[in-house]
């Protein structure tokens, strides 16, 4: 795999972003259509000259060494700054009171998926040989980028067919996003991966992770066949770009088995 980069203004969203195209190795030649996974946090995927930590996901490294991974397309946009992430990748308002902001962020979900179901994913259809339909586009992101993630199947159940939710931050405004999960249709989504590992650290509560995926794995296995919802707790499993590109190539399989 390969990627373009290049910056983008986002109209809606009142902000530029750069914005990450990873290509499969025969893109070029070949006439093959891809699916393709869009991923939050797109910054923290490829170049660590571009990662808030200086660590990636290893995308490129995972492809370079296991062979076996989805041949796809994988889009990352650049997130917002600051609490304007927290805002853009939070369905509701957060509810949790272990943090110190002079308002409560969060409620801009809808208008960051509108953007990207209506702007950019047909920018993407159209400049790259994509297969466009549900089941062949997935979407996926860490911490509040898993939020969103589970949040956009929730929205646009015809659109994303495979939803990644890693170390999801779903304590952050629990009560709401549970209420949203028992009411959504889901029964379009192809499959759904989530976890979370035992050493994340929340908000207060070193458990605020399991606690909160625990809580609504339990309402997705009501609604999805097991052969469609895989739920994984990973031992010693930390919040940071290293510990999500050891699990990257799993989870891949697991989106595209």
């Amino acid at each position: 795999m390969y990627y373009n980069k290049e910056t983008i203004w986002i109209e809606s969203l009142n902000r530029y972003a750069k914005l990450y195209v990873g290509l499969p190795d025969n893109y070029e030649d070949s006439d093959q259509v891809y699916p393709v996974l869009y991923m939050h946090d797109g910054h923290n995927l490829f170049d660590p000259n571009d990662s808030y930590t200086g660590k990636t996901w290893e995308v490129l490294k995972a492809y370079e060494t296991f062979h076996d991974l989805p041949n796809i397309i994988i889009v990352g946009l650049e997130c917002a700054n600051g609490v304007e992430r927290l805002n853009e990748y939070g369905p509701f308002p957060f509810t949790y009171d272990g943090f110190e902001f002079s308002k409560r962020p969060g409620g801009k979900a809808d208008q960051y998926l509108e953007f990207l179901v209506n702007e950019l994913k047909p920018m993407i259809d159209k400049k790259y040989r994509t297969n466009r339909d549900q089941e062949n586009t997935g979407i996926m992101g860490s911490s509040m980028g898993g939020v969103v993630s589970l949040y956009a199947a929730v929205k646009y159940p015809d659109v994303f067919g495979r939803i990644g939710s890693v170390s999801g931050a779903f304590y952050v405004s629990i009560e709401p996003i549970i209420n949203a999960l028992k009411e959504a249709e889901l029964s379009n989504v192809v499959k759904l991966y989530m976890d979370t590992g035992t050493d994340e650290i929340g908000g207060g509560n070193e458990k605020d992770y399991i606690t909160s995926n625990d809580d609504v794995y339990n309402v997705l296995k009501e609604q999805l066949p097991k052969e469609r919802l895989t739920y994984k707790i990973i031992k010693g499993g930390k919040h940071s770009e290293h510990d999500w590109a050891k699990r990257f190539p799993d989870i891949l399989r697991e989106l595209w088995k």
